[in-house]
């Protein structure tokens, strides 16, 4: 029997290391702009980190060695700046693994050079909000059948 598909917004809340992490669990677009806004707890950093499955190198494309380290062992959360770039990575591998149904197949398709992308791996658009909904589109495409 298949396991039910979990929602994006499921996804995303276990990317951000979950409940636990988190506090609550990401109903909507307008948890998001909460979370952003006051802050994403440190751990859900490294939370993703641990579940996103990237390499070092794409991983600190998007988000840079500097936002794991912190500015102080006392800081328990992290800026507005920095919580909008995880919740950014969130979002896509979310959106990857809904597209193609698990998880490990998505963060292959995120770390693999695709020729459609200039032959960079599609993680490596993420740094900025034009690449991720670069990628959104191309996993929209692909979701569709429209992309090979």
């Amino acid at each position: 029997m298949r396991k039910p598909r979990r929602s994006v917004a499921d996804e995303m809340t276990y990317f951000l290391g979950g409940r636990r992490a988190l506090g609550a669990s990401i109903e909507s677009l307008e948890t998001c702009v909460g979370l952003v806004s006051t802050g994403l707890p440190r751990e859900s950093l490294h939370a993703l980190q641990k579940r996103a499955g990237l390499s070092n190198r794409l991983f600190h494309t998007v988000l840079p060695r500097t936002t794991l380290q912190g500015k102080g062992s006392g800081s328990v959360r992290l800026t507005s700046r920095q919580s909008d770039r995880a919740v950014r990575l969130a979002r896509v591998l979310a959106f990857a693994t809904a597209t193609f149904g698990d998880r490990d197949r998505a963060r292959k398709w995120l770390s693999t050079e695709n020729p459609a992308l200039d032959r960079k791996p599609p993680a490596a658009l993420l740094a900025t909000e034009a690449g991720a909904r670069y990628v959104e589109e191309w996993l929209g495409r692909i979701a569709h059948g429209i992309a090979a």
